[in-house]
């Protein structure tokens, strides 16, 4: 399965995306 590889592009999008939003996008979401 590649779920693996999509939660890893999300990962990576979120992080992207939120790093002008917040300081640490990884808090609270592992």
């Amino acid at each position: 399965e590649d779920l693996d590889t999509i939660d890893r592009l999300i990962g990576e999008g979120e992080a992207s995306y939120n790093k002008w939003r917040h300081p640490d996008p990884y808090i609270g979401k592992i």
